[in-house]
């Protein structure tokens, strides 16, 4: 933490208002958090104008998640410093947590005028997308939205109100202003329902303090919390299309003039609707501004209708045509794949291939993805090429997808239409398709399986049930959405049924049907179950468990998401699909409504994180939902009535006949950066990604005597240690950063220390907050590689009444072994076994300190101060002077044991039990409130102590001469092993 503002040299007390902010930062450093407030309080008592001194606060109240308290300092800082963009970004994140809806937009403004490369969430990026393009393209957006329902109201709407009579009449009537408008009306309605009651929807998860979550990336998130979001948005959607339904059973008693009284009311709440969203197409990446994109837009629409018009001539060629053609824009984009996310896959995936048990394993993305990483790392293919199993993923999904919608679409114009929309939002708008596993449709898009095996068995067959119970064992969170859309599903067949029925007997006979029809899959889903729990060790997915309770990575559902039109164009489908229904066969009736079920339920990956890039991630199952709505009025003739000779017949029919088109062409448009870019990076060559990460395995095996017990302490490459280095990736979580509290991992790390296993760090900046919690006694470093290690210590000193005792049996790191702090009476006695190093000492190495001088001097020190005649002296501070001791003499490659204790007002310090140097205690010792550092100097690598300190002890009262001399005996025993 660096002031970026301008300090003022104000005497405080005698101090200067810069040894303040030292000791700040110190006790911030420390994680002293109230005493650098109590710090802050002192300095803004005598100048309250110091910008530096708010920073400081909004800094220490952001990490405790005080967020009200962060917002009045950040805004007390900025008054005076309006460009400071660390409390600009605390002030917008704990703002958007005291009340999202404020006006918190302006904040990023200002962050984005002072650094538009400025790292921001994804959510905030598409709420300011409001003010970045001016709200011109959102208005562009939201006014062809408009335009386009008030055409299709006066396109479709020409016969009136439907017919009042029967209900089978009344829907049958029904025009398609009806079929959008009340869905889009009652989704407002829900829409400011959940944004009324939201303070107590996102107010569910469990909370911890910022500083006790995993250090590296956790801690980056944990204002995002968004409590019972994601059952209440899976919720809505279902009430939305629900109310829908039940909406327009209660129009058919309405008159035909309030009907159009109550249309016309809907058409106004769906405008405002419309307007307070917006119209913003998920992580778009608008190029509107670039005229050849219009250009190249025209001939991309061509050639996708010429080859549409080849295949609906040569329909025995489409499939091996698209699987031409897609193949190129599948497998030549090559973005490689990012370490860090393959790693929540392939450290799990190394574990079993070195024989652990899938119940010993935490899988982050369940299971599946780990055996797909397990058959690669079977097979000894190249790592660096695993990006290709997610490609080839997207190429067999994206394959798939057109031979489903080429056997399902009535229209056979639509099935290339739906591929060419689903490659482009899918992979190309997406920012790295492959560069994240999780994101593949391997995880993302099996609902596709599901739903072609319900298409071609039917819902009662076993092939069904069996993909299903695979899915609740290996793919269980994506298991237990899709089991619970197909319960809905055979609840809507039974409800179906039953509805034709008039009598008790004949009802009973439908649910007996129904069970007898359901019992083989139900056992087999049951067995699922059970095979789940005795393979995995239970039957809840961890991961969903773990995460949604704490909420780290929920972002709040933003008001002008995309999503709020998903639940409209649901609700258009379930009331047509009724409309319809007499048209439509059973077994496309029915399939479309296991589709929006799905749809329902895939979902659930948006509602859990609602990050706005995650509509691109599920878009496929949205796009497909908006095709298939198509082909339904492609078989009513786009209205209720099918009559050709009917006004504007012609007119309608162009019309519903460009929507697929239009629909490609707002795509390429919103979109043709992102996919100009990856166009731009079409290549043959594949593409080999650097997994040489850690390099030292030679200094590594000469530190650990070959041993296999090895523990990388790496946060973002960890899975690369392993594998490179043939060694079993440890610890239940994997990688390290699937560990979501600091307190677990150190736990973790400090049982494997007990256990023999070697910590190697390899990045001081992450790894250094772990040490230090470690209570460890050996440390080696052989070339650029690290150590630590616990082994038996040798225990010399007697510590009966020691407040510290550590027993060391190697030299100890450059970067000191640090104890919490020390408190000590005026009586002391410290006691250690040193031996110097044969060379030159560093300048100032320290033994051990826990000396500042800051605001009053405190706490003790024992250095060296010249180096060419290895002498040393100890200090230690008694607030108003520090008291030094004559130097004394420790020699180089010499065993000592030097023994400082006090005693009648002299301190006295004694090597290998002969005095060698006095001091006159002139005040009593002033207590230090740092960490005790051994074989450092605050952090400093040039004050580390060259030599070996084998055992520190510190004891609260006066040691005795016999008890010294005991001591220095037992340690001339083991001198010569020493």
């Amino acid at each position: 933490m660096r002031a970026q503002a301008v300090v003022s040299d104000t005497m405080i007390k005698g101090y200067s208002a810069r040894q303040y902010f030292s000791l700040i930062e110190e006790y911030y450093a420390d994680e002293n958090y109230e005493a650098a407030l109590a710090i802050c309080d002192t300095v803004l008592a005598y100048n309250p104008r110091l910008a530096q001194t708010y920073r400081y606060q909004s800094d220490i109240y952001f990490v405790q998640d005080r967020w009200s308290e962060c917002v009045s300092a950040s805004e007390k800082c900025l008054a005076i410093d309006s460009t400071s963009m660390p409390v600009l970004r605390n002030y917008f994140y704990a703002g958007h947590v005291v009340d999202s809806r404020s006006p918190f937009m302006e904040v990023y403004k200002r962050m984005y005028k002072i650094d538009p490369n400025f790292p921001h969430h994804l959510n905030i990026r598409a709420e300011a997308k409001t003010w970045e393009n001016d709200n011109v393209w959102s208005y562009v957006g939201t006014g062809i939205l408009i335009a386009g329902s008030v055409l299709i109201f006066f396109f479709f709407y020409y016969k009136g109100s439907p017919d009042p009579g029967d209900v089978t009449s009344f829907f049958r009537g029904l025009s398609l202003p009806y079929l959008l408008l009340v869905p889009a009306a009652v989704t407002c309605i829900l829409y400011f329902l959940f944004f009324h009651f939201s303070p107590w929807i996102w107010s569910g998860n469990t909370h911890y303090p910022s500083l006790e979550y995993n250090l590296y990336t956790v801690r980056g998130c944990t204002f995002e919390h968004d409590g019972h979001e994601g059952i209440v948005l899976y919720a809505l959607v279902l009430t939305a299309m629900c109310l829908s339904i039940g909406a327009l059973f209660l129009l058919r008693y309405a008159g035909s003039r309030l009907r159009m009284v109550i249309l016309f009311v809907l058409a106004a709440i769906s405008f405002f609707f419309f307007i307070k969203i917006g119209f913003y197409p998920p992580f778009e990446a608008v190029a509107f501004v670039l005229p050849m994109v219009f250009v190249y837009t025209i001939l991309f629409i061509l050639a996708v209708w010429a080859i549409n018009q080849l295949m609906v001539r040569y329909p025995r060629w489409q499939i091996l045509i698209a699987a031409l053609i897609i193949w190129p824009f599948c497998f030549l984009i090559s973005d490689g794949f990012s370490v860090y996310d393959y790693g929540y896959t392939l450290s799990p995936a190394l574990r079993l291939h070195h024989g652990d048990r899938i119940r010993d394993i935490y899988f982050q993305y369940d299971v599946f993805l780990s055996l797909l990483a397990l058959v690669w790392i079977k097979l000894k293919w190249g790592i660096q090429y695993i990006y290709l199993l997610s490609e080839a993923g997207y190429y067999l999904f994206f394959l798939g997808l057109f031979i489903f919608s080429r056997k399902f679409f009535v229209n056979k114009k639509l099935p290339f239409l739906l591929l060419v929309a689903a490659v482009l939002v899918r992979y190309y708008a997406n920012m790295t398709p492959n560069s994240i596993f999780q994101i593949s449709p391997w995880r993302l898009d099996m609902w596709l399986v599901l739903l072609g095996l319900f298409y071609w068995r039917g819902a009662y067959h076993w092939l069904l049930a069996l993909f299903l119970g695979s899915m609740i064992v290996f793919h269980r969170n994506f298991g237990f959405i899709y089991l619970a859309a197909y319960m809905q599903l055979l609840l809507v067949l039974l409800i179906a049924d039953l509805t034709q029925v008039r009598s008790l007997k004949g009802a009973i006979d439908v649910l007996v049907r129904h069970f007898v029809l359901s019992i083989v899959n139900i056992g087999i889903i049951a067995m699922s179950f059970v095979c789940s729990y005795f393979v995995l060790g239970g039957v809840l997915p961890e991961s969903a468990l773990a995460y949604s309770k704490i909420g780290i990575g929920m972002m709040k559902i933003s008001e002008i998401s995309f999503y709020w039109y998903i639940p409209i164009l649901l609700g258009a489908m379930a009331l047509l699909l009724i409309r319809d229904h007499r048209r439509l066969s059973q077994r496309y009736l029915t399939t479309a409504v296991f589709l929006i079920l799905l749809t329902i339920g895939n979902s659930i990956y948006f509602f859990g994180r609602s990050h706005e890039h995650n509509l691109i991630n599920t878009s496929s199952v949205f796009i497909l939902c908006f095709f298939v709505f198509l082909d339904i009025l492609y078989q009513s003739g786009g209205t209720a009535t099918s009559d050709s000779t009917a006004p504007h017949a012609k007119a309608r029919w162009r019309l519903f006949n460009a929507i697929p088109f239009l629909f490609i062409i707002l795509i390429c448009l919103y979109y043709a950066t992102s996919i100009g870019n990856k166009l731009r990076g079409l290549k043959v060559t594949r593409w080999a990604m650097d997994i040489n990460f850690y390099q030292d395995y030679w200094g590594l095996k000469q530190a650990t005597n070959s041993s296999d017990r090895i523990f990388f302490l790496e946060f973002d490459k960890d899975f690369l240690c392993y594998y490179n280095g043939n060694f079993k990736p440890v610890g239940y979580f994997t990688p390290n950063d699937a560990w979501v509290l600091k307190k677990d991992m150190v736990a973790m790390m400090q049982g494997l220390l007990d256990s023999s296993y070697y910590i190697v760090p390899t990045n001081t900046q992450f790894a250094d907050p772990f040490i230090t919690d470690l209570d460890y006694n050996a440390y080696l470093q052989q070339g650029y590689t690290e150590v630590f290690y616990k082994r038996p210590g040798r225990n010399m000193l007697d510590d009966r009444h020691a407040v510290m005792h550590r027993s060391f049996i190697t030299t100890l790191p450059p970067r000191s072994i640090d104890v919490p702090a020390i408190t000590l009476g005026r009586d002391f006695t410290v006691q250690c076994i040193i031996k110097p190093d044969t060379c030159i000492q560093h300048d100032s190495a320290t033994i051990f300190t826990d000396l500042h001088s800051i605001l009053g001097i405190q706490g003790m020190r024992m250095y060296c101060v010249d180096t060419q005649r290895s002498k040393y002296v100890f200090q230690y501070g008694s607030n108003t002077q520090v008291s030094t001791s004559q130097p004394f003499t420790l020699r180089p490659g010499v065993l000592h044991y030097v023994t400082i204790t006090t005693g009648d007002s002299i301190l006295s310090i004694y090597v290998n039990g002969v005095l060698s140097s006095t001091l006159s205690y002139g005040g009593d010792y002033a207590n230090s409130d740092r960490p005790f550092k051994m074989g450092n100097k605050q952090r400093r690598d040039d004050g580390a102590f060259r030599g070996f300190i084998y055992e520190i002890e510190i004891d609260s009262s006066r040691i005795s001469r016999e008890e010294m001399m005991r001591n220095l005996a037992r340690i001339q025993l083991k001198r010569d092993s020493l």
